[in-house]
């Protein structure tokens, strides 16, 4: 069962895509029964009946309401596992690997509690990359320009995954059950490019191959591999 958190702020049971499913194969059966029986097991049945499905009724009411506001979020990663929707646009670049970016965020369980924030400190700083933090807030921070502010949906396999999280003593944060899909509100700081000596050699290469393009003024295709460009140099 999901615990999701209403309008009124009261947290209320709400199943899951499975128990739900579950529930519907109950129903049915029941139904058959209720064809079969009589005096008082019929009517047994029908309030059986109708107890589950206002529960289904209630669950796919939810369910339209989550799938629209889930509309507004944009993919970060090519499977979904990670989406964001702005609340307030940044400006500037995006930080790529290897950046070292500072981070606001207040993480919580979907429906559930929360599990941390940096709100009442300082922002969380970290490089990408670098596996400090889950998969889901390196993927997510690179969506972000500085200023920007979002929400972030996070999967479980971008998460703390089938093990959850469960803080060692004095460690920050709260437990997170597993197979956890997760919530943040984030707001990207700062951040820092990557060290020159952390870029790849084809990243060098082809900066440098887009200097000699540009001092040649001619087109992309004009310049071949590097190692031509050097012997050419050379010579």
């Amino acid at each position: 069962v999901v615990r999701l958190e209403e309008e009124e702020g009261e947290p209320e049971e709400r199943l899951t895509e499975k128990e739900a499913k579950a529930l519907r194969k109950q129903v049915r059966d029941l139904k058959r029964r209720k064809k079969e029986a009589e005096g008082e097991e019929r009517k047994g049945l029908k309030k059986q009946i109708a107890a589950l499905e206002a529960r289904l009724e209630a669950y796919n009411a939810w369910k339209e309401k989550e799938e629209a506001w889930e509309a507004g979020f944009q993919n970060v990663t090519k499977d979904g596992g990670v989406r964001f929707k702005t609340s307030k646009a940044g400006t500037g670049f995006r930080p790529e690997q290897w950046a070292t970016v500072e981070l606001h965020l207040t993480g919580k369980v979907r429906g559930g509690a929360e599990f941390h924030t940096s709100r009442s400190s300082y922002p969380l700083k970290f490089i990408v990359g670098e596996g400090r933090v889950i998969r889901g807030l390196e993927e997510g921070v690179k969506a972000l320009r500085v200023g920007e502010r979002a929400t972030l949906l996070v999967a479980p396999e971008y998460g703390y995954g089938s093990e959850g999280r469960e803080p060692e003593e004095g460690e920050e944060g709260g437990v997170v059950p597993p197979d956890s899909h997760l919530q943040y509100d984030v707001e990207l700081v700062a951040y820092e490019a990557r060290p020159e000596m952390m870029r790849s050699r084809t990243e060098v290469e082809t900066d440098k191959l887009r200097e000699v393009r540009e001092e040649r003024g001619g087109p992309a295709g004009d310049v071949g591999k590097l190692d031509a460009v050097e012997e050419e140099e050379e010579e």
